[in-house]
């Protein structure tokens, strides 16, 4: 059954504790505790379509997969039938293949369970291609802004910096938010995935709060997102 984020439970992170405060009722899922909603999912959706939300992802985790650009460039062929750009990202099912702009890494998000099956998966790639290692990262936060002005609140955050657009920086890039070094994983049409290190999670939280109060920002579930991405694949664009 979920439950609601008691203020008196003991907390794991500042974030934790800014997830309680906002009134996140969640529930237990792959030994993590997943944000349903903060009160209303439909209200939560309507934020979504209409404005700006604010999630924490606790479902997916991070893997990299280092080595030189030619392998990855291989690795990528083998698995995704394609070449990845630098910076360039593809979605296949629940796993997000990030690669990065220097093409000497490809940064793997996914659910815990399906990055467990991938790394079975891969073990033949790697045997075939050992200058690549692939590795799990623990100590990474996945937020996610989203809604129809996420690409508004990502240029206040200055996540496309210098130039300040979308169009300017590759998919998948680095940015600094709040002092705090964030990868920024773009989802067209829906807003964008930013991966931080545990102890900066809340301050980059609280700069994503502040930079969208003008934009009505507020806090979704994953009801809400999971409604809204099946919308925006059905639906015309805004």
């Amino acid at each position: 059954m979920p439950e609601t984020v008691e203020r008196n439970q003991p907390q794991t992170s500042a974030l934790d504790a800014l997830l309680a405060r906002a009134g996140a009722v969640a529930t237990a899922r792959d030994a993590c505790r997943i944000p349903l909603h903060y009160g209303s999912a439909p209200a939560e959706l309507a934020v979504l379509i209409r404005g700006v939300g604010m999630a924490v992802r606790p479902d997916l985790l991070v893997a990299t997969l280092e080595g030189p650009g030619g392998a990855l460039e291989q690795l990528c062929r083998r698995r995704l039938g394609r070449r990845l750009g630098p910076g360039g990202i593809y979605r296949q099912g629940q796993v997000w293949w990030c690669l990065a702009p220097d093409r000497t890494a490809l940064m793997l998000l996914a659910p815990g369970q399906e990055l467990h099956r991938l790394h079975g998966q891969l073990e033949h790639e790697l045997r075939l291609l050992p200058q690549l290692q692939l590795d799990e990262l623990p100590g990474i936060v996945i937020l996610e802004v989203a809604g129809r002005f996420a690409e508004a609140l990502l240029a206040r955050l200055g996540a496309f910096a210098p130039a300040g657009t979308p169009a300017s920086v590759p998919p998948h890039h680095q940015a600094v938010i709040a002092d705090a070094d964030v990868r920024v994983v773009l989802e067209p049409g829906i807003g964008a995935l930013l991966a931080v290190a545990t102890a900066d999670a809340a301050t980059v939280w609280r700069a994503i709060e502040l930079a969208g109060r003008p934009l009505r920002i507020s806090c979704v579930g994953h009801e809400a997102l999971a409604r809204y991405e099946l919308a925006r694949h059905v639906l015309p664009s805004h």
